[in-house]
């Protein structure tokens, strides 16, 4: 049933939040919805501090707002994303606001008391959390009086017994209340946004105590009116006096105000709270009302000394942002006129809650009270007391119902107090007749199907076959699948008893497994369960089987019926085969070797027969399958009969271990009845072990790398090394001795204290149980509890120091890489499950030293060690043989190899510290690809994990705490999803070319073509540089040239017209650091990080744009002369991430793009920074060109020729034909590719003068070519572009003045003759 509510006018909006930890993501909900007669909406969006927000220009980073679903999802949330806000929607009567969101660090507030533990009188301080984004992790730190640091707080000690920094309430217990005089102590909780610092210490104590024991304050209350004195007497004070006007109207339009005429005269804002105060609509217990005037006067800081007082004193308010842990959100809908409502109506409500929910006042926050037609009263309850509003009983609804309160809204489903009953789940625009019973047929998200499952992972409903599809893909294969009645937490109704029909079943007899009612009474002395946490206990101990079952068994199992079928259709060849050498054999004996055939076929095969045997196999086999599928079925249709779930699970799911057969038969030269009755039975079948399907025949490499999931590991600085748990929990440590377990939300779950400092230095065993090295160089193991550490492998030779370690899931030995500590050389030891040394490899078979230092250890799938070693990855067999050692493609190219794993496929992974690239191999060691080149987001790849269940391949970061997931092995027929035929629309738009450049390039194209060589045309040596680190053309004879330290202006002969004497130096990362415009005005970074403009007649120097975010550092600079905008490349000072800012021409920012459309890092330090025809934006990074389209798309990145060969990009511009043209730092030379990043040519090689180019710039109007030189002041012009051949006297024309131009510049260079 769905309830219609009456709403004339403006549309109606209701707002919240949830925070995403996996995705470090914010989704602010939105729901906007108008009545029946009102008209429809006609736009929706989201402005951020006052400004609407420009989700195409995000880069990606904001998605979403649409009439149908105005929720704004921000992903990668940063310091960035503070602000308050604020959704809009319009229709034909006009535009409605919500309630203001605001994005902040936590607000923390702490609560003390004395409390008595084991006798002993303690401090407890408990802290409460406000926070939007959630906080992601808290920490209790001390230092002592008088020392500068914090330092982390052991919870777990004596003296702090009971604290804990555990979520969403972190907790400190003192014991000794004399440590409050010798220690600070701090509790620092984080969110995406930043972190916020408590600090806690007897000098705040101390002024509450003596203040309770001052007679003057012998009562909270006489306080608490002392303390609104003060805040009355502040809002007095503080409010602005122009905005006394609009105070007096908000006030008279309540219409709550009796002394009107009183209110009019008012001169001040203190008289106007004087008559609210003498009118009780501001009083110490209800501030509600000041709080609505401050808001809707933008006094913000008013509004929250409101906020504040009320919460210190419990006074009546309401709470935009509130406690996302622990609270629940309930909107109350109240049939009244909001102009006539109040804070003593809201007080009544409150108070009667509370007694409904037996509850404290306290426990229920009044969050917003707003305009909807009638009144919204949005409360925030504790969770352990929400639940109770979907069991009111028709006592608690009645009370309801004379406060004007028809429905409430709860987890987005409304109850009707006059039915009880839930409506579904509301979608934006809902209004539907109240007199038409509507049911929703729930469809399948990939296909036209009826949904019978529900993807708990994700938003998708799905039928019977794509959810088979769904499990058994890997992308999608650890998902969890559930049935709706699942999902909607469905019970059964009771079942009647078939011993006793009277009753029915309400208990579980455990030692019996039988459901039981009151009267079995044979069963009254067994531990009895109640039936339905029976059946929710059982089930979810059957879900990891059906997991499997569903994932694996039901996929693999069917490949096995192919050998088998294969075999029965050659038995009938093997053994003509038989028969065929028995009669060439025995041609004299043919009587009796066909009497022996013939009795050995009738009598005796009969036992051996072995296409029966296969047949046999394959009848078996689907048997096994119908079985396992019968016991879904079962598990998926418990919810219908929670009895006949119970019965079935107490039988054990059977068990199938095909054998492989195989016969042969031996026959010799002399023959009598005897011998061939003998070597005739000597026919055998005999048993191989279990059939097994090969990985190979199941799984298969993908098109390139699928980007799976980012994540950001909090508590490490890096990621020296990964070891997977499950396919959601691994172990990651750095270079600092740091070692956490987390998960894919990337919050630390567990801290490893004594962890060595090292490379490969832990793994997980079969138990997944850590191993790791510590301090002292002995290896432990960390039980699966993670609470008992034993030492499993004692270091006893200080010679030999472990480095890295491997458990071999095959065999359960563990491998131990180490080295000598006096001397460049190392070993692999093994080490049996009970940490005996049973095998050591140091030499290969011709005595010669295998390793110098092994780092990182693994094991393929074949048995072979696999060790990352210096400078070469190196290959034993298990017994110790050499194979061969990798070094690098092509082979001897050099290789600094870091982590390494091995796949199902038994390739080899490593990742390439000279390249930073992922390469593969095959088992054998033979080059296959480059599986990773500069992933988005991780530029450095250091470490990597391959995980066995998902296929999903782990890699960490070298340059700071990123951990990237990808998929590079699928099934081999795995379906692919049924929506992936969608189209990408945002692709296909940026398909379309921005008018007016398409049609330049197009006209380029005709008349203009590439020479066969470059021509130089002229050299110069400047004054006032060192060298040309960047060079920005004004005109075709003058140019802006930078060096290390000085900017100045110059001509074609060299000498300097103009020194800026502020600019930022090169020296200290400044690389493209000016630019001019289309006005010949110099824009330029100076030193203090300031983009100014210099303007044409070099007398007046602007800010054109000011500093504002001081993490961020301007490095390079660039304007469009398609748009007039300004593109500034930046870097953040602490962080290796970069960002590209577009500006438009009144230095407003209108663009930023940091992230491509995964929500990945794109840049690292941008350098040099440009645009070509088209729009994209063309980046110089650390060790890539990055591409991007003009709405901030990434395109591709180019690292080299051939692709992903190194490279080390300086100076970069664009020509009239759309090509890239790049320094590359690493060969000296300037590559040229087309738009699309496909290299062309080396365009320069060793150029004439200048040994290492540096910088360039292109002249739009003549063509020509400027590059500057790394290694001293000289600066060189080429011409490589030519107009095309044409009859028309104009090209000719212009052919010979281009001609003219040439010789005259080539005349000025010495000893060239023209």
């Amino acid at each position: 049933m769905f309830l219609i509510i009456h709403i004339l006018g403006l549309p109606n909006i209701t707002v919240s939040h949830v925070t995403d930890f996996m995705n470090r993501s914010i989704k602010l909900n939105g729901a906007v919805f108008v009545s029946d007669d009102s008209p429809g909406i006609q736009e929706v969006f989201w402005s951020k501090n006052g400004e609407k927000i420009d989700i195409q220009g995000s880069g990606g980073r904001l998605s979403g707002v649409t009439i149908d679903d105005p929720s704004l999802t921000i992903r990668n949330v940063s310091q960035e994303d503070a602000g308050k806000y604020l959704l809009t929607a319009i229709n034909a009567v006009g535009p409605n606001d919500s309630a203001v969101i605001s994005i902040d660090v936590p607000y923390l507030y702490i609560r003390s008391e004395e409390k008595i533990t084991g006798g002993i009188d303690c401090m407890c301080f408990t802290v409460e959390i406000t926070s939007n984004p959630g906080p992601c992790h808290a920490q209790w730190n001390f230092k002592s009086r008088g020392e500068e640091t914090f330092s982390p707080l052991d919870v777990n000690a004596e003296k702090y017994q009971g604290s804990t920094n555990s979520l969403p309430h972190p907790k400190l217990f003192i014991k000794e209340k004399d440590q409050l005089k010798k220690k600070i102590y701090q509790i620092k909780v984080t969110n995406f946004v930043g972190s916020t610092v408590e600090e806690i210490s007897d000098d705040e104590i101390r002024p509450l105590q003596k203040q309770e024991e001052n007679k003057l304050f012998k009562t909270a209350d006489v306080v608490g009116n002392i303390a609104f004195a003060k805040l009355n007497n502040y809002l007095a004070m503080k409010f602005p006096q122009e905005k006394l006007s609009n105070l007096k109207c908000l006030l008279l339009d309540t219409k709550q105000i009796e002394n009107a005429k009183c209110l009019k005269e008012a001169n001040n804002a203190r008289e106007c709270f004087s008559i609210l105060h003498d009118e009780n609509l501001f009083t110490r217990n209800d501030v509600i009302l000041m709080q609505f005037l401050c808001k809707e006067t933008r006094c913000d800081d008013l509004y929250e000394k409101c906020i504040k007082f009320a919460k210190k004193y419990k006074a009546l308010c309401f709470i935009e942002n509130p406690p996302d842990n622990g609270y629940k959100k309930v909107e109350i809908h109240i049939q009244k006129d909001f102009k006539s409502f109040g804070g003593s109506q809201i007080q009544e409500i409150v108070k009667i809650v509370a007694a409904m929910l037996d509850c404290e006042h306290e426990e229920i926050l009044v969050v917003d009270a707003r305009p909807s037609g009638s009144v919204i009263l949005i409360l925030s309850v504790k969770e352990k007391y929400a639940w109770k509003f979907t069991a009111l009983n028709e006592e608690d609804c009645q009370k309801l119902r004379k406060l004007k309160i028809d429905y409430l809204i709860m987890d987005g489903k409304s109850i009707l107090l006059d039915t009880s009953t839930e409506i579904s789940e509301r979608k934006p625009v809902y209004i539907i007749d109240e007199t038409c019973t509507q049911y929703e047929i729930l469809m399948c998200s990939k296909c036209p199907g009826d949904a019978e499952y529900s993807c708990v992972s994700c938003p998708y409903d799905l039928c019977s076959q794509c959810k088979e599809n769904h499990v058994k893909d890997l992308q999608t294969i650890d998902h969890d699948v559930v049935s709706h009645r699942d999902k909607i937490n469905y019970i059964p109704t009771q079942e009647i008893c078939v011993r006793h029909p009277s009753h029915v079943y309400t208990k579980y007899c455990e030692p019996c497994e039988l459901p039981v009612c009151f009267y079995c009474r044979k069963h009254r002395t067994h531990r009895q369960l109640d039936v339905r946490t029976a059946y929710k206990t059982k089930q979810q101990q059957h879900r990891g089987t059906i997991h499997t079952i569903r994932s694996e068994a039901l996929f693999y199992r069917p490949v096995l019926l192919t050998p088998i079928k294969t075999d029965i259709k050659t038995c009938h060849t093997e053994f003509s085969l038989y028969q065929s050498e028995m009669l060439t054999k025995a041609r004299k004996l043919k009587i009796l070797t066909d009497k022996v055939r013939n009795d050995f076929m009738y009598n005796m095969f009969c036992d051996f027969d072995f296409k029966h045997r296969c047949s046999r196999q394959k009848t078996e086999m689907n048997r096994h399958i119908v079985s396992l599928e019968r016991y879904e079925h079962i598990y998926e249709q418990s919810a219908f009969s929670v009895l006949k779930f119970l019965s079935s699970i107490k039988k054990a799911l059977c068990q199938i271990h095909l054998k492989l057969h195989s016969s042969q038969l031996s026959i010799t030269e002399s023959l009598n009845k005897e011998d061939v009755m003998e070597l005739l039975s000597a026919i055998q079948i005999e048993e191989r072990g279990n059939r097994r399907v090969r990985n190979q025949c199941l799984l298969k490499l993908s098109f390139g790398a699928v980007f799976h999931q980012s994540l950001t590991v909090t508590g490490v600085h890096c990621c020296f090394h990964i070891s997977c748990v499950t396919s959601d929990r691994v172990w990651v440590s750095d270079h600092r001795n740091n070692l956490i377990l987390t998960d894919t939300t990337g919050v630390p779950l567990y801290r490893v204290e004594d962890l060595c400092n090292g490379y490969g230095i832990h793994t997980v065993n079969s138990d997944s149980e850590l191993i790791y090295i510590d301090r002292n160089y002995n290896i432990n193991k960390l039980s699966k509890d993670m609470k008992i550490t034993t030492t499993f492998i004692e270091g006893t030779d200080s010679t030999w120091r472990p480095w890295c370690v491997y458990w071999s899931l095959s065999t359960g030995d563990l491998l131990v890489g180490m080295h000598y500590k006096f001397k460049m050389t190392g070993k692999v030891t093994w080490y049996n499950q009970s940490g005996q040394l049973t095998q050591t490899m140091q030499h290969d078979n011709k005595g010669l030293q295998l390793y110098e230092k092994p780092r990182y250890i693994t094991e393929n799938n074949n048995g072979d060690v696999v060790v990352s070693d210096i400078d070469a990855v190196v290959v034993t067999q298990r017994g110790g043989r050499h194979r061969f050692s990798y070094t690098g493609h092509p082979t001897g190219s050099g290789l600094r190899p870091n982590g390494i794993s091995t796949d199902a496929l038994s390739h080899i992974l490593v990742c390439d510290g000279r390249t930073d690239k992922v390469q593969m191999l095959n088992r054998d060691g033979q080059f296959l690809s480059e599986l990773l080149i500069r992933p988005s987001g991780l530029f450095r790849p250091k470490s990597l994990s391959y995980d066995v269940n998902t296929h999903r391949l782990w890699v960490g970061s070298e340059d700071n705490n990123t951990v990237v997931i990808n998929r590079y092995i699928t099934r081999k027929d795995s379906l692919t999803d049924l929506n992936s035929a969608t189209a990408d629309v945002m692709e296909s738009l940026s398909e379309i070319p921005t008018p007016g450049t398409e049609k330049q390039e197009q006209g380029n194209q005709c008349l203009l073509k590439l020479m066969s060589s470059p021509k130089l045309l002229n050299s110069l040596t400047l004054t006032g540089v060192d060298c040309c680190s960047h060079i920005s053309c004004v005109t075709s004879d003058r140019v802006w040239v930078s060096g290390r330290y000085n900017l100045v202006l110059t001509d074609t002969t060299g000498v300097p017209l103009y020194r800026v004497e502020d600019s930022y130096s090169c020296y200290f990362g400044g690389n493209g650091v000016h630019t001019v415009n289309s006005e010949s005005e110099l824009i330029y970074i100076d030193r203090n990080y300031k983009i100014n403009k210099l303007l044409k007649n070099m007398k007046t120097t602007i800010t054109f744009i000011d500093r504002t975010y001081f993490s961020w550092v301007p490095g390079c600079v660039y304007s469009s002369p398609f748009t007039g905008d300004l593109l500034v490349g930046g870097h953040h000072e602490f962080i290796m991430t970069g960002k590209v800012s577009r500006y438009n021409q009144r230095g407003q920012l209108t663009q930023t793009m940091q992230y491509d459309n995964k929500g990945l890092q794109l840049y690292e330090k941008p350098r040099y920074i440009t645009e070509n025809n088209n729009g994209d934006v063309v980046v110089s990074d650390s060790d890539a060109v990055v591409v991007t389209q003009r709405g901030g798309r990434h395109r591709f990145s180019y690292t080299g020729h051939p692709t992903g060969s190194g490279l080390r990009p300086n100076g970069i511009c664009t020509d009239a034909l759309s090509h890239i043209l790049v320094c590359d730092g690493r060969t000296d030379k300037v590559q040229m590719l087309n738009r699309d990043g496909h290299f062309l040519s080396h365009l320069l090689i060793r150029p004439s003068g200048i040994f290492s180019p540096w910088s360039l710039s292109y002249d739009v109007n003549t063509h020509r070519l400027w590059v500057g030189s790394e290694d001293n002041n000289t600066v060189v012009i080429y011409r490589y572009i030519t107009r095309k051949g044409s009859l028309t006297d104009e090209i000719k024309i212009h052919a010979a003045a281009d001609a003219d131009d040439d010789d005259a510049l080539l005349s000025s260079i010495p000893g060239v003759e023209c």
